[in-house]
């Protein structure tokens, strides 16, 4: 019983709040944040998205979504500060 809550509670965590999904492919991802395909990936190739690589799969989080809205949300508060 115990083992099948915490099951359970490991899965929440990973639980999309977006559409119940666990991760987001590329184009999924692109399009959950609002961005090129393209762009996604040179974020990705520069060390600036974090992602899940899975054989050949490259996968995201919905904790993905939230660093990449957090890290440009910092950035643009600097410049205003600046």
């Amino acid at each position: 019983m115990a083992v099948k809550s915490a099951c359970k509670g490991a899965v929440a965590m990973f639980d999309n709040s977006a559409a119940g999904r666990f991760t987001y492919t590329e184009p999924q991802f692109a399009e959950r944040v609002g961005l090129s395909v393209a762009l996604v990936r040179q974020l990705r190739r520069e060390g600036r998205l974090s992602h899940v690589r899975i054989n050949k799969r490259v996968l995201y989080t919905e904790e993905d979504v939230r660093a990449l809205i957090a890290s440009h949300q910092q950035a643009a508060k600097k410049k205003e500060g600046a």
